[in-house]
């Protein structure tokens, strides 16, 4: 089972998920969506993808998106591109980690076939996942391996403790499958 925490944007779902991840130690692998505070007129605020473990180096290899309000600027090829890398790092972890899937992740084939892929197997997710209705968003929340935790800011300090809990059970789980 994986799971997913499912909120609202700004409510703490990648906070909550660096304390898990923090506190599991594990040896992981995934990508981590992450939108620049920085933002121009023009074209908003860019928003890059990292992958897990890897240097957070900005460029255009891996700039996602640009966000502003009323619009967004969408690069779907580098989601596409991360994904036989996602693929491929996923082999040795022992916990993927998925920090954000929305509506930039939405708009790639490639990356959301390789997403469901690893919903399928047995290494432990940790997802943060909007609450959209996309067809994929709406496929990762029901997957039959998940676990949705919703977020909220009345819940969240106690929400790290039942997700750590859950994951700890998952990794055991896992290890004595392999």
């Amino acid at each position: 089972m994986h799971a997913l925490i499912v909120g609202e944007q700004g409510v703490g779902k990648s906070t909550l998920i660096a304390r898990v991840r923090k506190e599991l130690g594990l040896r992981e692998a995934g990508v981590e969506t992450v939108r620049e505070v920085s933002m121009t007129e023009e074209r908003g605020a860019p928003v890059f993808l990292y992958r897990v473990g890897s240097p957070r180096t900005k460029g255009p290899d891996n700039l996602a998106a640009y966000v502003k309000p009323g619009g967004k600027t969408s690069f779907p090829q580098v989601f596409d591109r991360s994904a036989p890398l996602l693929k491929q790092d996923a082999g040795d972890a022992e916990l993927i980690v998925l920090d954000e899937l929305g509506f930039l992740e939405s708009q790639s084939p490639v990356f959301c076939r390789t997403v469901l892929e690893i919903l399928d197997g047995n290494t432990p997710v940790i997802a943060a996942v909007k609450p959209m209705d996309t067809p994929f968003l709406c496929a990762v929340r029901s997957h039959q391996n998940a676990r949705i935790f919703t977020i909220d800011e009345t819940n969240r300090d106690a929400l790290a403790g039942e997700v750590f809990a859950f994951l700890r059970q998952q990794t055991a789980k896992a290890r004595q499958q392999s």
